[in-house]
């Protein structure tokens, strides 16, 4: 297996990657991702993406983000955030999350992972 780069699950019309995984692992990847039509698998040696642990797509490593810990649900809780920051950030710091429930979302507010996925 080579681990360069990163194989992304990519809709040909709009450029979005909807998933995303490091190595080349075109193979592996036909057989879990749902490649319908209008959407390619693809192998990049460089990604602007992230695709965290437990979130549901790859999203843009700057997109900032907001993390709920003791909290599972869709729509994001008027509450204070437990941490906020970049994705890419996020994923730096997701295996220090001690919380056994945590929620993401995105400053529009749309529901980007959970431990419960």
């Amino acid at each position: 297996m080579n681990n360069s780069g990163f194989t992304q699950l990519v809709n040909t019309s709009t450029g979005e990657v909807i998933a995303q995984r490091e190595g080349n692992l075109i193979d592996e990847c036909k057989k879990i991702w749902l490649v319908e039509m209008g959407r390619e698998i693809i192998h990049v040696s460089h990604s602007d993406y992230v695709h965290p642990f437990k979130f549901f797509t790859a999203i843009h490593g700057e997109k900032q983000i907001s993390l709920y810990n003791d909290f599972f649900g869709n729509i994001e809780p008027e509450l204070e955030p437990s941490w906020m920051g970049s994705a890419k950030e996020f994923t730096e710091l997701q295996e220090r999350i001690t919380a056994q429930e945590w929620s993401v979302f995105d400053d529009e507010g749309n529901w980007l992972g959970t431990s419960e996925y």
